[in-house]
C-alpha cells in the first residue's frame, strides 16, 4: 500500500432508512471523511427506495458515488451479515443481541476476517464465548452528535403539551426489546388519574419489524380511556424530531431482553434523560452509577433461530417485572429530585465519554493499525490487553465454572499449579494460555507473583478458584480499563460471600484489577494483599459497582478442616516471621474469632490495635470482631466500650454503630440504640476499605430498628422501618412476621393483607402463611369468619397442605372434631406427621389404642424427633399391654 496517502476504506450495509444500523452507518462513514478517511460506502438500498429525509443525504449520496481505487480495508455491518470472503481484509461490524453468537458466523471470523468489531463488553463475550479467536474482537463503541441530542433541543410541542410525567420507549415494539415487559409493568403500576403516560416511539413499522410488532396491541392501548395514558407514535421521524421526542419526555424506560447496544439509551441519556434498563446486558457499559435504575434480570434459555445456530444453547435474559415496577414508581415519585438529579448526571456522562466527535478516532485509529498506515492524524485506539492471573491447586470441583466464566471478559489468563493431584491442570490447559508448575512453600504471594510473572496484559486480573464472574462484572471490567485514566492504579472489586446477589450477602474489598508492572508484587504469606504496591506507585483506586461471586466456597467438614490446619500453619510461620506486624496480628485475631477461639481472638485484636497506625483499613474491622469476642465471652461492658472507642477513631463505620445498637438494646437503652442504628441508615461503604454483611446496612438495621419503634410504642415509625426492611429483603421474613404482628396489634388490616401477599410470594401457601391468614380473618370478623375463610380457602386449594392442617387444627380447638377428621385422613395419607398425631390423639378418645399406636408410629416415622409422638407410643404400649394382661 502507498504510505502516502489516507487509507482508502469500503462500508457497506444500509444507510438510507429509519433504523439503528443505517444511523450508526451514516455517522461512521461521515465522521471517518471529516478525519481524512478516505471512504466510499456500498448502500443495501437501491437508489428508487432511500429516503432523503435522513440526515446527511446529500453527502452519504456522493460517498456511494465517489471513484475510489481498491479499497485497503471494507467494513461491513449490516444484517444479516456478508460472508463471503474477500480480497482486501475485511471487517465485520457486527452486532449480537443474544448470549451466543451463530455458529457461521464464528466461522467466518475466525477463518477470513481481519477483525470483529462489536460495540459492547456484553457482545464481546458472547462472540468470544462462542469460539471466536479473542485476539480478532474490538470493543468500538457507538456515540451521539453532541450538537443534535443535548439538553438544549428544542421539545416536541405536542408531546411537551402533555402535563404528565412521560416514560419513553425508543425502538421496535418486539418482544426482544421487552414492550410486552413494559406495558406489563406500567399498567399494572400506574392507575387512571395519576399523573404519568408512557410514550412509545415504535421504529422499523415499515420494514425490519412490519410482521411482528406490538402496534396493535400499542394502538388500542393508546385510545383506551379507563387506563394509565398511552401515546403511540408508529410513523418516521428526522434526527432532529427524534430529538424533540426525547426532550420532552421524563425518562427512558429500555426493559430489553436482548440488544448489542441499545443506541435510544445512549441518546436519551445526551438529552438528560435518566433511564431505567435492564441489568446484565450491554448498557451496563453505559449505565453508570447514578444516572438511572437497572431493572434485576435471569438468564433464561430460549429456541435457537432459525438460520442462526448457535454451537451452545440460546439464552436472552428475562426482566423482573417487579423491579420494572419498582424503578418506574421510584422515577415518577423522585421526578422533582433523584429523577431530575439523575437525568443531568446521565447528560454529563453522555457528554465526556458518547460523543462521535470522541469516539470516531478510535475506529480511525484502529483502521491505521490494520493497515499499516500511522497518516491522517487519527489517535490510536485505545485496546488495553488484560491478563488473569491464578494459583490452583486440587480445584476439579470449581475450577471449569471459574474459568469458563471469566474467558469471554480477558485477554490471557496464566495459571499457576501449586501440587494438584486431581485433573484440575487438565481443566485449566482449555482455557488458560500458559499453565506452570510452582513447588508449594506456605507462602500465597510467592505463588501469585509467579502468575504475574509471566503475564503480557496491560492490566492484571485475579481470581480465586471457587470465584465465578458475573456477565455484568465482566462488562464493567472491559469497560473500565477502555476508559481509565492515566492516575487510575487500580480498581476495587468486592468479593460476595454467597451464590446469588442477595443483599444480605457478605462483602470483602479487594483490589482485584490493576495496572501491570514489575513494582506491582503481592505480600504476606496469607490474606496476600496487592494494595501496598498499590499505594507505593501512587494514583487512584476506583471503586467498581459491581461484585466477584465467591461461589463454590468449600463448607464441608472435611474442606473446612483442611483449610483450617492449612492456614493456621501459615499464620504460625507469619508471627515467627513478622510477629508485631498489625496485619499478621489481626489474621490471627480474625482466624481465631471465627473458629469460635475468643480467648485468643481477644489478645492478637488488642495487639493488632495497639501496633496499627488508626488509620489502617484493618482498624474498623479489628474493633468490630474484638466487640463480638468479648460479648461471646460475656463481657457486655468491656465490648461496649470496645465500640465506642472504636467510632472515636472511625466515627461513620456502620458496623460499629451496629455493634452499638445491638449491645445498647440488649440492655434497654432502647433511644441510644435507635440512635447509632440511625447512623447506620447514613453510611456510604464506598468511601473506604471493608468487610461487611452488606444486611448490616440495609434491612438487617431497618429490622431491628423496626422491633425498637415497636417496643416503644411508635407504631407508625415501626411499619416504616419494617416496610422498608421487606422492600429491601422481600425474602427475609422476620420483618413480615413482625410487621404483621404489629399491624394486627393495632387494627392495621390493610397492612397486614399486604404483607399476606409479600408472604405468599417468597413462601407460597406455606404454613406461616395458612396462620396468618387465620389471625386475619379472626381480627376481621371472629373465629367463626375464620373458618369461613379457611374453609374457601381449603376448598379452592385442594393440593396446599400446610392451609388444610391449620384448618384442621381450628376445627379441633373448635370441638368440630367431626368435620375435622376427613381432613387429617386426607393429610394423612398424604405423609403429614402431624396429621398422623393429631389423628392418633382422637383415637385415643375413642379408645381405639391399636389404631391409635399404629398412626403415632408412622407420625414417628415421618417426623423421629418429636418427642410427644415418642411419649403417647410409650404410654399407648403401656395401656395395650394392661388391656392385655386384664383379658
Amino acid at each position: 500500500m502507498d504510505t502516502s496517502r489516507s487509507p482508502r476504506v469500503l462500508i457497506e450495509g444500509a444507510f438510507f432508512i429509519h433504523h439503528s444500523l443505517a444511523k450508526v452507518n451514516r455517522q461512521l462513514a461521515l465522521s471517518l471523511s471529516s478525519l481524512g478517511i478516505d471512504v466510499r460506502i456500498a448502500p443495501y438500498e437501491k437508489p428508487g427506495a432511500r429516503d432523503r429525509a435522513v440526515d446527511g443525504f446529500e453527502a452519504l449520496t456522493k460517498l456511494a458515488k465517489k471513484k475510489v481505487g481498491k479499497p485497503d480495508l471494507i467494513i461491513r455491518h449490516g444484517f444479516p451479515p456478508n460472508l463471503c470472503p474477500g480480497e482486501v481484509p475485511i471487517i465485520l461490524m457486527q452486532p449480537w443481541e443474544f448470549f451466543v453468537a451463530p455458529e457461521e458466523w464464528v466461522r467466518f471470523v475466525n477463518e477470513h476476517a481481519a477483525g470483529l468489531w462489536v460495540n459492547s463488553s456484553f457482545t464481546r463475550a458472547a462472540y468470544v464465548r462462542s469460539g471466536v479467536d479473542p485476539r480478532k474482537v474490538r470493543v468500538l463503541p457507538l456515540g451521539v452528535d453532541g450538537s443534535a441530542l443535548s439538553p438544549k433541543t428544542a421539545a416536541d410541542p405536542e408531546l411537551a403539551a402533555h402535563p404528565e410525567f412521560k416514560f419513553l420507549f425508543v425502538g421496535g415494539s418486539i418482544t426482544r426489546k421487552g414492550i410486552d415487559i413494559l406495558l406489563n409493568a406500567f399498567t399494572q403500576e400506574f392507575r387512571k388519574g395519576e399523573a404519568v403516560r408512557l410514550v412509545v416511539k415504535d421504529t422499523g413499522t415499515q420494514h425490519v419489524y412490519r410482521h411482528n410488532n406490538w402496534g396493535e396491541e400499542l394502538g388500542r392501548l393508546a385510545s383506551n380511556l379507563t387506563g394509565p395514558k398511552v401515546t403511540y407514535i408508529a410513523r418516521d421521524v428526522s434526527e432532529a424530531q427524534l430529538a424533540g421526542i426525547y426532550r420532552a419526555c421524563d425518562c427512558l424506560v429500555a426493559p430489553y431482553r436482548a440488544e448489542g447496544f441499545c443506541l435510544p439509551v445512549l441518546e436519551a441519556m445526551a438529552c438528560g434523560l435518566p433511564v431505567i434498563v435492564t441489568s446484565g446486558g450491554p448498557t451496563d457499559d453505559l449505565v453508570l452509577h447514578g444516572c438511572g435504575w437497572k431493572a434485576g434480570a435471569s438468564i433464561a434459555n430460549i429456541d435457537q433461530l432459525a438460520g442462526l445456530e448457535s454451537p451452545m444453547p440460546q439464552a436472552w435474559l428475562e426482566p423482573s417485572v417487579p423491579d420494572l415496577r419498582s424503578a418506574m414508581r421510584e422515577a415518577f415519585e423522585g421526578r422533582a429530585t433523584v429523577t431530575k438529579d439523575f437525568g443531568a448526571r446521565a447528560a454529563r456522562i453522555a457528554s465526556e465519554n458518547w460523543k462521535w466527535s470522541d469516539i470516531a478516532p478510535l475506529y480511525a485509529g484502529r483502521i491505521q493499525q490494520i493497515v499499516g498506515s500511522n497518516q491522517g492524524g487519527a489517535r490510536m485506539a485505545k485496546d488495553p490487553k488484560i491478563s488473569l492471573c491464578m494459583i490452583v491447586r486440587d480445584e476439579e470441583r470449581v475450577l471449569d465454572a471459574c474459568l469458563s466464566s471469566a474467558r469471554p471478559y480477558v485477554d490471557e489468563i496464566v495459571v499457576v499449579d501449586t501440587g494438584s493431584k486431581d485433573k484440575t491442570k487438565e481443566i485449566a490447559s482449555k482455557y488458560a494460555d500458559k499453565v506452570l508448575d510452582f513447588a508449594w512453600c506456605n507462602d500465597f504471594s510467592a505463588a501469585r507473583n509467579v502468575s504475574l510473572s509471566h503475564a503480557t496484559g496491560d492490566w492484571i486480573f485475579w481470581m480465586d478458584a471457587d470465584d465465578t464472574l458475573p456477565p455484568e462484572t465482566g462488562q464493567a471490567i472491559r469497560s473500565a480499563v477502555s476508559h481509565a485514566d492515566e492516575g487510575v492504579t487500580g480498581f476495587v472489586i468486592p468479593i460476595q460471600f454467597v451464590e446469588t446477589s442477595e443483599p444480605g450477602a457478605v462483602r470483602v474489598d479487594h483490589v482485584k484489577l490493576f495496572r501491570a508492572g514489575e513494582d506491582m508484587r503481592f505480600e504476606g504469606r496469607i490474606h496476600e494483599q496487592i494494595l501496598p504496591s498499590c499505594r507505593r506507585r501512587g494514583g487512584d483506586i476506583v471503586r467498581l459497582n459491581v461484585v466477584i461471586l465467591h461461589s463454590g466456597y468449600d463448607t464441608s467438614v472435611d474442606g473446612q478442616a483442611k483449610k483450617r490446619v492449612r492456614d493456621n500453619t501459615i499464620l504460625d510461620l507469619e508471627l515467627i516471621e513478622r510477629p508485631n506486624h498489625p496485619f499478621v496480628l489481626f489474621n490471627v485475631g480474625m482466624t481465631r474469632h471465627f473458629e469460635g477461639r475468643h480467648k485468643e481472638a481477644v489478645k492478637y485484636l488488642k495487639r493488632c490495635l495497639a501496633a496499627a497506625d488508626p488509620n489502617e483499613s484493618i482498624v474498623r474491622k479489628a474493633y468490630s470482631l474484638l466487640a463480638v469476642s468479648l460479648s461471646e465471652l460475656g463481657k457486655k461492658d468491656e465490648a461496649l466500650a470496645t465500640v465506642r472507642k472504636g467510632l472515636e477513631i472511625v466515627p461513620e463505620d456502620p458496623e460499629l454503630h451496629f455493634r452499638a445498637g445491638y449491645l445498647l438494646s440488649d440492655e434497654g437503652r432502647l433511644e441510644e440504640a435507635l440512635s447509632h442504628y440511625e447512623q447506620v441508615t447514613k453510611a456510604d461503604v464506598d468511601g473506604f476499605f471493608s468487610s461487611i454483611d452488606m444486611g448490616i446496612i440495609t434491612y438487617k438495621t431497618y429490622f431491628n430498628m423496626g422491633n425498637i419503634c415497636r417496643n416503644l410504642g411508635r407504631f407508625d415509625e415501626a411499619k416504616h422501618w419494617f416496610w422498608t426492611s421487606i422492600k429491601k429483603a422481600p425474602q427475609f421474613l422476620p420483618s413480615a412476621f413482625s410487621l404483621f404482628d404489629s399491624c394486627i396489634e393495632h387494627g392495621d388490616l390493610d397492612t397486614a393483607f399486604f404483607v399476606l401477599e409479600k408472604v405468599q410470594q417468597v413462601e407460597g401457601r406455606s404454613e406461616n402463611w395458612a396462620k396468618m391468614v387465620d389471625r386475619h380473618a379472626e381480627a376481621a370478623g371472629g373465629q367463626e369468619a375464620s373458618l369461613k375463610v379457611l374453609r374457601q380457602l381449603s376448598d379452592g386449594s385442594p393440593e396446599s397442605r400446610s392451609l388444610r392442617l391449620v384448618l384442621a387444627r381450628k376445627l379441633l380447638a373448635k370441638g368440630k372434631e367431626e368435620e375435622a377428621v376427613p381432613v387429617l385422613v386426607e393429610l394423612a395419607e398424604a405423609g403429614s406427621a402431624e396429621a398422623n398425631y393429631l389423628l392418633g390423639v382422637h383415637h385415643i378418645r375413642l379408645g381405639a389404642f391399636d389404631k391409635a399406636l399404629g398412626l403415632m408410629r408412622q407420625a414417628l416415622v415421618l417426623n423421629p424427633a418429636h418427642e410427644a409422638t415418642k411419649e403417647q407410643i410409650v404410654n399407648l404400649e403401656r395401656l395395650i399391654g394392661e388391656q392385655g394382661k386384664g383379658k
